[in-house]
C-alpha cells in the first residue's frame, strides 16, 4: 500500500513540477514577446520621427527657396507676378503629388519603413546568434 502511495505521490509531484515549469515557460514567452514587440515599436517610432524631422527640414528649405525665387523673379517683374508665378508652380506640384501619391510617396515610404524595421530585426537576430 505504501509503495502505491509513494508512486502516486511521485507522479503527482512530477505533474505539479511539470505544470509549474509549463506556467513559467508561458510567462517567459509572454515576457519575451512583450519585449520583442516593444523593441519593434521603438524602432518604428524612431524611424518615423527621424523621417518627420528630415521632411520638416526639407519643407523649410523648400519654402525659403521658393520665397527667394519669388523675390528674384519679382526683381525683373512686379512682386505680384513673381509670387503669383511661384504660387502657381507650387499649386501644380501639390496637385501632382496628390495625383501620384501612391506611386511617388506612399509605396516608397512603406518600403523604406518596412526595410528599416526588418533591418533592425535582422541586426537583433545576428546579435543574439
Amino acid at each position: 500500500m505504501k509503495a502505491e502511495e509513494s508512486a502516486t505521490n511521485k507522479s503527482q509531484n512530477a505533474v505539479e513540477r511539470l505544470a509549474n515549469d509549463l506556467m513559467k515557460y508561458v510567462e517567459l514567452q509572454l515576457e519575451y514577446q512583450r519585449i520583442n514587440s516593444s523593441e519593434k515599436i521603438a524602432a518604428a517610432a524612431s524611424f518615423i520621427i527621424s523621417v518627420l524631422v528630415v521632411v520638416l527640414i526639407f519643407l523649410f528649405a523648400f519654402i525659403f527657396v521658393i520665397v527667394s525665387f519669388a523675390v528674384i523673379l519679382s526683381y525683373y517683374t512686379s512682386w505680384a507676378i513673381g509670387f503669383g508665378v511661384l504660387a502657381i508652380i507650387c499649386l501644380c506640384l501639390c496637385i501632382g503629388a496628390l495625383l501620384f501619391r501612391k506611386k511617388l510617396i506612399e509605396k516608397p515610404m512603406f518600403e523604406l519603413a518596412a526595410g528599416a524595421i526588418l533591418d533592425s530585426i535582422e541586426n537583433k537576430d545576428h546579435e543574439n546568434a
